[in-house]
């Protein structure tokens, strides 16, 4: 069962690593950034992430423990040591992490799949450190993508209603996904 998941974690991280690239250009990451990806999937953007971060950790965060297992066995295989992984409840808003500690929440096409959303944001707010920032990459609904017909998106105008809701601000919209995905960075 075991190969068979990580062939579907393989396939998903193949396609994530097309935007990937824009992605990390835009989000402008200097090293030694503590940067905490949730919903990490496959892991290709904490791999990523680690790759430029050399000088601090990455925390991928996922509420699948096979997602973290699969993480864990590929960051050896590619010698990144500066990955931690961190298994979450879907029920509890709340992460493990130090108050002011984290200079960037990331989160790529799980959006949707948050059942309160806008507490989840209020209680990262303490998380986030002076300069913080959250990354939120989404499927848009769009009926020429598969995921804009199944509901695994959300609008970019209802993520910004709710970012604002819970105490940010939006300091960037990026078109570089468009019509496909929304990219928006927002702060406190």
């Amino acid at each position: 069962m075991t190969v068979t998941y990580d062939l579907l974690l393989h396939y998903l991280n193949r396609q994530a690593k097309g935007n990937s690239e824009r992605i990390i250009t835009e989000l402008d990451i200097k090293n030694r950034q503590t940067i905490v990806d949730i919903g990490a999937g496959g892991g290709h953007f904490s791999y990523q992430f680690a790759k430029v971060n050399l000088g601090n950790e990455v925390v991928a965060i996922d509420v699948d423990q096979r997602h973290l297992d699969f993480i864990e066995r590929q960051s050896v295989k590619q010698n990144l040591k500066n990955i931690r992984t961190l298994l979450v409840n879907t029920e509890d808003n709340s992460l493990p992490l130090g108050d002011n500690s984290v200079d960037l929440f990331f989160m790529r096409n799980m959006f949707h799949d948050l059942t309160t959303p806008q507490q989840y944001f209020a209680n990262l707010k303490r998380k986030l450190n002076d300069s913080g920032r959250i990354a939120i990459v989404e499927f848009l609904p769009n009926l020429k993508y598969v995921e804009g017909r199944t509901g695994h998106c959300t609008e970019e105008r209802t993520i910004q209603e709710i970012m604002t809701s819970a105490g940010y601000s939006l300091k960037a919209s990026s078109v570089a996904l468009k019509p496909k995905e929304s990219f928006t960075i927002y702060g406190v």
